[in-house]
């Protein structure tokens, strides 16, 4: 017989008094039954989150883009659905790692979702601001794609060693969480509704990424100041974070800026249309004005027997108009 004697303490991996002590990778010492049993139950609990997320971003996905098909001007519909449905496959890769051993290949797909994401954020709020692409907002896309999709599962996997690399990254991650809230103020103050639509939305996705950011760049740079991680709310088994809170925020947000700003366009179509044939109808009025019937000229040729040809007009005098 062999006594194994351990202690649970209260600080899981995402803070104190934040988890239980049973994840989907934690082995379970009990009969095989009991066992099975707990597993599916802890990864249904830890699953459940994500699998709401899924279904809540994946329908405002597929609206979106079901809407730019239908109205291809407007191409941020298009920059939404990628950024939703790109969020929505996230958030199943999520699933599939809790539910089976997490892998590599799952690690990196992860992050390139995360990179189309960020980009295509981007991509949005330079249309709703209606800002050119510049060279230094298309360098702040390369860089961030680049950097999600490759330095960090190198990083965390082994394949990369230099601390330069994600040390960049915790950077350039804050200053785009901060500019994208910037550039939709300014818009704001010229006037533009939907950029302040999204100030909120925007702004609190800023904040998560400087709060994770800075935490990484401590981390890297071993500097004395520890920054927690975000805060993890765990109620009966089921847990979510900020992350989570933030996800639902942007899926309902975006899912009432395609609502309303399709109600908005069909109203000034309507408009346009209904003041359009009210100023032709006041032109036709205006301009209207009955012509006196002007007596059309009919001409007939005939030849004659010395192969002369003879016009009569039936408007002119009888007399005959002859043309050599």
């Amino acid at each position: 017989m062999i006594a194994l004697r351990f202690a649970i303490q209260k600080v899981g991996d995402q803070g104190p008094g934040t988890s239980t002590p049973l994840t989907a990778d934690a082995i379970f010492l009990a009969s095989r039954d009991a066992a099975q049993r707990d597993a599916s139950t802890e990864a249904a609990h830890q699953t459940a989150t994500f699998f709401i997320l899924f279904g809540l971003i994946l329908i405002v996905g597929v609206v979106a883009l079901a809407l730019y098909l239908a109205m291809r001007s407007q191409a941020e519909y298009l920059a939404i659905s990628i950024a939703l449905l790109a969020t929505s496959l996230q958030m199943a890769v999520a699933v599939w790692d809790h539910l089976h051993a997490s892998t590599a290949a799952d690690d990196f797909l992860t992050w390139f979702l995360i990179a189309i994401v960020g980009v295509a954020n981007i991509e949005f709020v330079r249309l709703i601001v209606h800002l050119r692409r510049t060279r230094w907002l298309l360098a702040m896309e390369i860089t961030l794609f680049l950097g999600s999709f490759l330095v960090h599962p190198l990083y965390f996997t082994g394949l990369w060693t230099e601390l330069l690399g994600p040390i960049l990254i915790y950077l350039v991650t804050p200053i785009n969480g901060a500019l994208l809230p910037v550039l939709l103020v300014w818009s704001a103050r010229q006037g533009n509704r939907d950029a302040r639509f999204f100030i909120p939305s925007f702004a609190f996705i800023g904040f998560l990424n400087a709060w994770n950011s800075l935490g990484g760049l401590f981390y890297f740079l071993h500097l004395p100041l520890n920054i927690p991680p975000l805060p993890y709310f765990h109620y009966a088994g089921y847990g979510f974070a900020l992350w989570d809170v933030w996800n639902v925020v942007y899926g309902v947000t975006m899912l009432l800026f395609l609502v309303l700003r399709t109600i908005r366009l069909a109203r000034e179509r309507a408009q346009a249309a209904a003041e359009l044939e009210a100023a032709r109808a006041v032109q036709q009025v205006l301009f209207r004005r009955k012509l006196r019937p002007f007596p059309a000229s009919r001409f007939r040729a005939s030849t004659s027997l010395q192969g002369k040809w003879a016009a009569t007009s039936s408007r002119s005098s009888p007399r005959k108009m002859a043309a050599c």
